[in-house]
């Protein structure tokens, strides 16, 4: 299994920065492959040759100033608002869904199985203020500048009162931030949207961020090729925003979509030209001229 550490750039949520992607992994070979070969790979889903890449996370619980946010505990507590417990199964199931790709039977074609990537909470044993392994607890709000800056994918969850189940990501080209809001008002008011739902939400915001549109967008970089905008939105021709809320113009939950770029309760299914975008943009060449010109998978 090949593991490649993605380095992002300039901490700031809204800023649309590229990754450096460096590779690390001792088991290769050769790291720099040839990157056409690379890409003909991913042409045929030849996924036998396809690396399989580890995102580097950490995960920031912020304190509401009415109801907190979840607690410190330890990793043996499994209290459902222990924060490094609940942190435990929201990557552990976002994980078992990208191991696991489904099917949405409204895309014309279905990338089933493996995703190819998975999520790992990053901790340096040596960072003097990382007490709990990656995972963070802050009083009033994320800091401006994470601990580990550039290393990691930082995961904020937050509540504001109002978003029960509700996400936002940094930007469509690997910026290093998303935020996840209602996690904990929906546990301590016992709410219907567990850690299955913000995991599922989770590898939305984090498809974005590799840089994939809504599947109901009309500028979806695979609409024409196996997937249909018009049937994503279901009541409408499609959505002309690639990363917006659609605000009411579609109606995602009765389209009988699973895609994960949807609005929809599976979300565990890619097609294969949404994973071949992400596998390219994975590929620390990708940003090559000669790669991207040849690229041409829509």
């Amino acid at each position: 299994m090949i593991y490649v550490l993605l380095l992002f750039i300039l901490p700031n949520c809204g800023t649309k920065t590229r990754l450096q992607k460096e590779t690390v992994a001792e088991s290769i070979e050769n790291p720099l492959m040839d990157s056409l070969q690379y890409l003909k790979w991913i042409q045929n889903l030849d996924t036998a040759n396809i690396d399989h890449f580890k995102v580097n996370i950490n995960i920031h619980f912020v304190k509401h100033p009415e109801w907190a946010t979840f607690y410190r505990g330890s990793p043996e507590d499994s209290e459902i608002s222990n924060g490094l417990h609940w942190a435990g199964l929201l990557i552990n199931h976002a994980n078992w869904v990208l191991d696991s790709l489904g099917e949405s039977p409204i895309s014309k074609q279905n990338m089933r199985g493996d995703a190819h990537y998975n999520y790992h909470i990053y901790s340096e044993p040596g960072h003097i203020t990382d007490s709990f392994g990656g995972i963070w607890f802050w009083d009033q709000r994320a800091p401006a500048i994470f601990p580990y800056g550039d290393k990691v994918l930082n995961i904020v969850i937050q509540d504001d009162g109002k978003r029960l189940l509700n996400g936002s990501a940094c930007g469509l080209n690997f910026c290093n931030s998303l935020i996840l809001y209602g996690a904990y008002q929906n546990v301590k008011f016992k709410g219907k949207f567990g850690w299955w739902s913000f995991a599922s939400l989770l590898n939305h915001e984090v498809g974005h961020i590799f840089g994939l549109c809504h599947s109901f967008a009309c500028d979806n970089e695979c609409a024409g090729v196996d997937l249909d905008p018009t049937a994503e939105c279901y009541s409408g021709p499609c959505y002309n925003d690639c990363g917006g809320p659609n605000y009411g113009l579609c109606n995602n939950w009765l389209a009988n979509s699973n895609n994960m770029m949807g609005y929809n309760a599976n979300q565990n299914a890619l097609t294969p030209c949404q994973w071949k975008r992400i596998m390219i943009n994975l590929h620390p060449k990708a940003q090559s001229s000669k790669l991207k010109a040849q690229s041409n998978i829509i």
